[in-house]
């Protein structure tokens, strides 16, 4: 392990890339508005009691129950606005880049270069980085879920107690954050008994000592599964996994994450995301190839290689998955469901690429700063700061209240200014009325039908509800996300 007091240009480099990552996720939660799926967030959920947000008072998979119960704390301590809903989800990234920093430390520091890598291959990654200072479960998870993947790898080295019950937990918090990460907890239990297993073979440990862990762990996941069955049985009993598709996990989860990961930016990129997709695939079957060429040839050695352990998780992640699929008949993940995708592979990808580099000297001066800095142009050229990729049609809220402000001040003899609103848009401006932002905006109750009768002064609306509303003119066009803010005619 790497003395970093000693070793100051890398403190350096360290604190310069949380600075550029944090800022990015702390302008975006201080700076965007609320989202359409944030004002239920926000607003609905917390004002239940604890017991009530742990056990589902309605049936909608929007309920996070631990970033929920978050947000009621921060409600409680700090009021409505609206980055302040966002400060777990900041506090998690935070712990998030903690978590790359100690595997940077154990794994990546024999060399300056190596020991920035995971940092760039995580990190770099714009789509990650909005879910970090948004008020929902996905930034969240994703944290826990790291921190459960270093207990596991800990867990490899020591055999010891403690990081395998602390795999378990971190596991089970990342579930109850979101639970499409059920898949994760349910793999951490099959790595850690193979794990276990396989080393107690090879040392000939007492077979009591064994029983009695595993013993623990399954009365832990009768206890997280009792926690979590009225959740889940509320939402498949109503039918809630519905929202993605099934055509095959090719193209619904790996070709979009690839597309999620581009942010847009396939413009600049010469390589289309299929050709990318494909290349993901090659990287993990050279990672199973090696993994189990290192098991058949030594399997004490094997498991407690990273790269082997890393490719175990994500394998066992994909197969408890599919299974899922199958018996359940669930869709397969896809979007912001299916990023706990990518920071599994992105961890295999930095073992496999220090595995190489510190066989292949040349490898570790050419191909890495080629990567750092190809992953550094990537997040300079997508990053956005007026909008998040899965909820950019709510980019313009602000600006459509200033305009709205700015009109009622030149028109003073109206107390109020009414506003319609495509449906998309309404829980947005919806979460500003609720808290007393926009006292004098008189907003229309959530319609999913483009109100053709409406008499309101201004319409929000996307370009195609926009063309059905005849009695009105353009106010302000928003090219860039196909909204227009419309007035009505005289």
């Amino acid at each position: 392990m790497i003395n970093l007091r000693n070793n100051w240009p890398r403190k350096v480099a360290v604190a310069m890339l949380f600075t550029v990552f944090l800022y990015i996720v702390v302008y975006k939660a201080v700076h965007l508005p609320i989202t359409h799926d944030e004002q239920v967030a926000t607003l609905d959920y917390p004002r239940f009691t604890v017991w009530e947000i742990m056990m589902y008072t309605d049936n909608w998979p929007t309920n996070h129950i631990l970033n929920t119960l978050c947000i009621k704390l921060s409600e409680h301590v700090f009021g409505f606005e609206p980055w302040m809903l966002r400060l777990p989800n900041i506090l998690s990234f935070v712990l998030f880049y903690f978590i790359v920093y100690l595997i940077s430390i154990r794994y990546f520091s024999k060399d300056p270069i190596l020991f920035c890598l995971p940092f760039f291959i995580i990190f770099c990654n714009p789509f990650l980085l909005d879910f970090f200072g948004l008020a929902r479960g996905y930034g969240m998870s994703n944290a826990l879920m790291a921190c459960s993947v270093y207990a596991v790898l800990r867990f490899s080295l020591s055999f010891r107690r403690r990081w395998y019950y602390l795999a378990i937990l971190f596991s089970m918090l990342a579930a109850y954050a979101n639970f499409t990460l059920l898949i994760y907890w349910a793999a951490v239990q099959i790595v850690l008994l193979t794990l276990q297993i396989v080393h107690a073979v090879k040392t000939k440990e007492s077979l009591r000592k064994n029983v009695f862990q595993i013993l623990n762990m399954g009365l832990l996941s009768i206890a997280f599964l009792a926690l979590c069955y009225q959740p889940l049985y509320k939402m498949q009993s109503t039918n809630q996994f519905v929202y993605w598709s099934r055509e095959s996990f090719f193209k619904d989860t790996l070709l979009n994450q690839v597309e999620e990961f581009l942010y847009g930016g396939e413009t600049y990129t010469f390589f289309k995301p299929v050709f990318m997709a494909h290349c993901v695939v090659i990287v993990f079957t050279i990672a199973a190839v090696y993994s189990v060429y290192k098991i058949i040839r030594n399997s004490t050695l094997a498991i407690s290689n990273p790269l082997v352990v890393s490719t175990l998780m994500l394998a066992a992640v994909w197969f408890v998955n599919m299974a899922q699929t199958v018996l359940m008949g669930t869709p397969y993940l896809s979007t912001r469901t299916a990023l706990s995708y990518y920071v599994l592979f992105a961890f295999l990808f930095a073992f496999l690429v220090r595995g190489i580099s510190l066989q292949i000297k040349l490898f570790r001066y050419t191909i890495v700063p080629a990567l750092i800095f190809i992953l550094s142009m990537h997040l300079y050229h997508t990053v956005h700061f007026n909008f998040v990729k899965e909820w950019w049609y709510d980019a313009h809220t602000y600006e459509v209240q200033n305009y709205l402000r700015d009109y009622r001040l030149e028109h003073p003899e109206l107390k109020t200014i009414e506003l319609n609103t495509s449906w998309i848009f309404n829980p947005s401006f919806r979460f500003y009325n609720r808290t007393g932002k926009t006292p004098w905006l008189s907003l229309t109750e959530y319609h999913k039908q483009v109100d053709t009768a409406s008499q309101t002064l201004f319409y929000y609306a996307t370009y195609d509800d926009a063309s059905q509303l005849k009695n009105y003119r353009c106010a302000v066009q928003f090219p860039d996300v196909c909204n227009v803010l419309l007035i009505r005619k005289n």
